[in-house]
């Protein structure tokens, strides 16, 4: 088979096409990587996230780049108890979605002489701060260490779980409890 200069030119254009189509595709997406965002809605499993997270996120005039989203998303989410773990997606074209699994509250501890409400897990993490609650109640009083209201604050999942107790007293090396059968 013999190539003529046709040939030869035809092959040289089609390999020029899939390489400009490259060098275009490539373009593209570094243009495309440094359009700014303009907005972040963040979701969690129940619906839209809570104001404490969705304002740590707000951009507040911030110019925050496709490319720079991950770093954004990564500081402003750190060190919050009330998360598991996040993720987050572009929406097309300005836009950016973060989906956040906040861990629940499951416990409330009070100390006597406060009126607020502290929050935790099962597990004995401390989620938040709030003024009222409807959470099975670990009321303390007197001295005790952050390992007896972790311990108090487990034993108080169970205790409500399985015997219905929503008050509990911790307080002086003991826990207090009223069963009523």
């Amino acid at each position: 088979m013999r190539f003529t200069k046709r040939t030869r030119f035809v092959k040289i254009l089609k390999v020029l096409r899939v390489v400009i189509a490259i060098l275009l595709i490539i373009i593209l997406i570094i243009i495309f990587m440094r359009w700014p965002i303009k907005s972040v809605v963040c979701e969690n499993q129940y619906g839209p996230c809570s104001e404490e997270i969705a304002s740590r996120l707000n951009l507040n005039q911030e110019k925050i780049y496709k490319v720079k989203l991950g770093k954004f998303v990564n500081e402003r989410l750190a060190g919050i108890n009330k998360i598991s773990e996040y993720s987050y997606n572009f929406e097309f074209p300005f836009g950016a979605r973060v989906y956040v699994i906040e861990k629940k509250p499951q416990i409330a501890l009070s100390f006597i002489g406060d009126n607020k409400f502290y929050l935790y897990t099962a597990s004995g993490i401390k989620i938040e701060e709030t003024d009222k609650t409807e959470l099975p109640v670990v009321e303390i009083f007197g001295e005790s260490t952050e390992i007896e209201r972790k311990f108090a604050s487990e034993i108080s999942f169970i205790l409500f779980t399985e015997y219905n107790i929503n008050k509990i007293k911790l307080g002086n090396k003991r826990i207090e409890f009223k069963y009523k059968e």
